[in-house]
């Protein structure tokens, strides 16, 4: 009788130590997740900002080309 109070008394503890693990694993694969999806915004953001700044830094080509291509007739005398 004491033989098989032990043995589900082992077997409700392994149940629960597993269960534990279990629970502390999915919580860091949610902060994996988490950081992951932080990475992703900051990456985002990062892309934006380089995008922009590409942008800006060619606009004065692109300015310089539309001067250049208006008929010499046009522009103000210097």
């Amino acid at each position: 009788m004491l033989v098989r109070f032990l043995a589900g008394l082992a077997i409700v503890m392994a149940v629960a130590v597993w269960g534990t693990r279990l629970e502390n694993q999915n919580r860091e694969l949610a902060r994996q997740i988490s950081l992951q999806h932080y990475r992703a915004r900051i990456a985002k953001r990062e892309h934006a900002r380089a995008k922009l700044q590409a942008e800006q830094a060619g606009a004065p080509a692109r300015l310089l080309d539309r001067v250049a291509a208006v008929p010499s007739a046009s522009r103000v005398p210097e």
